[in-house]
């Protein structure tokens, strides 16, 4: 909203406008578990209509952030972490709609707590994979957290996650790779679990696929090729 200044002098009548006054208060309460989150992270209030405000906040008072916005309406008010790697888990997020007669809106996020474990063994054949390879495990729904993995001790691959469902799948990480395929599968963590075991198995690359690339008869030089098995099993 603006203030209206109306100053009366001598016959005529100066307006002044004032600079948006930020009249709202969305209090945002942020935990991971049971414990606040104090820093680390932004937490942003966006409004779903025009005009289409954004605030983000970066400090809390014992994990209170307090997003101050100057229209009523719905917001998304959400958090994330400002750098990568993150020991938070998930995007969470929540609506919140601010009426015109309120001043302050509460409202709560919570970071999924990742106190549990998937290990993951990549097999080709009769052999473990533990080079060039990475491992993902993407929650399906609830805050959404990611786990990745880019190394292996012991041949496992370990990622921390929460309690959910996640779909865990393997890539390797360079162009160069001799094994393709790699089915992914659905793990789901309770909350009385600690460590699940589940294993990707791949195809050895062991045979060698080798032909010409032309344009209008002609060999075209520097070519990138790519191979894709549209038919394949696998075995998970």
């Amino acid at each position: 909203m603006k203030k209206i200044f109306l100053v009366l002098g001598l016959g005529s009548v100066l307006i002044f406008f004032s600079s948006p006054v930020l009249a709202y208060t969305i209090r945002v309460s942020v935990t991971q578990g049971s414990n606040p989150v104090t820093d680390s992270i932004n937490v942003n209030c966006n409004l779903q209509v025009s005009p289409w405000t954004s605030t983000q906040v970066t400090t809390s008072t014992g994990g209170v952030y307090d997003c101050a916005v100057d229209n009523p309406g719905t917001y998304t008010v959400g958090a994330n972490c400002k750098t990568w790697p993150c020991s938070y888990g998930g995007y969470p997020s929540t609506p919140v709609t601010v009426a015109a007669g309120d001043t302050v809106v509460n409202a709560s996020l919570s970071f999924t707590l990742l106190d549990k474990f998937i290990d993951v063994t990549l097999q080709a054949g009769d052999s473990v994979i533990c080079d060039n390879m990475s491992v993902n495990c993407n929650e399906m729904g609830g805050a959404w957290t990611n786990a990745t993995a880019n190394s292996c001790t012991g041949q496992v691959y370990r990622l921390s996650v929460g309690t959910g469902t996640y779909n865990c799948m393997a890539h390797c990480n360079s162009m160069s790779c001799d094994v393709s395929g790699g089915c992914a599968q659905s793990v789901t963590m309770a909350d009385s679990d600690t460590t699940k075991t589940l294993t990707l198995n791949f195809s050895t690359n062991n045979s060698t696929l080798s032909g010409v690339v032309t344009a209008a008869g002609s060999p075209v030089a520097n070519a990138w090729v790519s191979i894709n098995n549209f038919k394949s099993t696998a075995t998970v």
